[in-house]
């Protein structure tokens, strides 16, 4: 899959809106996925915004990062956001504590949640 650049050669896209397409490409340039890896386990996540007050978005069931978008920029010209995809854990006990940590190395000690 194609996840930078010109979409419309990505066989994903076809039958999809140039519209849309070109705001995801947009998106993917202004909100590049970053990685922290954590406990051995790699946690990818989308991060924009700026402020005080920091809101964690939280996707439904297997949700990328980017699934969150237009909940992103929503809220990013009022608060620092962070979007995460969900890696496998077997645990709940272990992914929240995963979690936790990432919010922390994000510098995010206390945070909004809103979920999706």
């Amino acid at each position: 899959m194609v996840t930078t650049g010109d979409l419309s050669s990505d066989p994903l896209y076809a039958g999809v809106s140039e519209t849309y397409v070109q705001e995801l490409a947009q998106f993917r340039a202004e909100h590049p996925i970053q990685q922290r890896r954590i406990n051995g386990v790699t946690w990818d996540f989308i991060r924009g915004g700026a402020g005080p007050a920091a809101v964690l978005v939280l996707g439904g069931a297997m949700s990328t990062a980017e699934s969150s978008r237009s909940i992103v920029t929503a809220l990013e010209g009022d608060y620092r956001v962070l979007a995460p995809a969900y890696p496998v854990y077997r645990r709940m006990d272990a992914f929240l504590d995963g979690l936790v940590k990432l919010l922390a190395e994000e510098g995010m000690e206390r945070v909004h949640v809103f979920g999706h």
